[in-house]
């Protein structure tokens, strides 16, 4: 029998996605621009994958909201 995750799990797999997706971002910034990296650059990349991962949560959101307007259960 198929159980869902308990929440926690849930909320631990978006956290260690979004510590992961930060440090990906740096990453990658720092191959590209290299030593000319500036802290402004550091910034701007860190607040752009904060907006994605905001506009990822607000979609994830709306898809529930929409699954529970329609009717299907959700845990």
């Amino acid at each position: 029998m198929y159980t869902r995750p308990h929440r926690t799990n849930s909320r631990m797999a978006v956290v260690l996605f979004a510590l992961a997706s930060l440090i990906a971002t740096s990453f990658s910034a720092v191959l590209v621009w290299g030593p000319t990296l500036t802290p402004v650059l550091v910034v701007a990349a860190l607040a752009a994958s904060g907006a994605l991962l905001a506009g990822l949560a607000r979609l994830r959101e709306l898809i529930r909201e929409w699954r529970w307007n329609a009717g299907h259960r959700l845990h």
